[in-house]
Formats: C-alpha cells, structure tokens, sequence
C-alpha cells in the first residue's frame, strides 16, 4: 500500500485549520516572540493541543479585533 497524501488526507472545508505560532505570526505581522508570550500569559485567544499553541482562523480574526483602535483625529508632536 503507497504511503503519502491523498484526497482524503485534506481538511474538509467545515474542519477548523489550526496554525503554528510561527504560521499565526507571520500571518498577523507579529513577532514570534510576541505572540508566544501573549498566548502564554492568556492575553490572547488561542488552543493548546499538548505542549503546542495553535490557532485558528477565528483566533486571528479575535486577535486583530482586539487590536484595532480608531484613531481620534490627533498625530503626536515630534520630539526633539
């Protein structure tokens, strides 16, 4: 029997696609570093699957929803 993926080795569309913290990183545009300690500290949505942070789809988009702020109109002085 041929060992290897097949079609029915693929996520099935309504399956959540977990992501690494390396994966979740580069897609939100944050260090390793920092996600890994937020998650740590419970500061952000996440999954532990064993020893492992994952995340899911929704656990971005949670992530960056938390993290938008409008602006309110002012930009900061230079300093000198």
């Amino acid at each position: 029997m041929p060992t290897g993926c097949s079609a029915d080795d693929k996520p099935k569309s309504d399956e959540p696609l977990l992501h690494s913290v390396t994966e979740a990183a580069k897609r939100l545009g944050v260090g390793v570093a920092w996600l890994r300690s937020e998650s740590a500290a419970g500061r952000i949505p996440h999954r532990q699957i064993g020893s492992h942070r994952m995340f899911s789809e929704d656990d971005l988009a949670q992530i960056v929803k938390d993290a938008y702020r409008p602006s309110n109109g002012r930009t900061r002085g230079r300093r000198w």
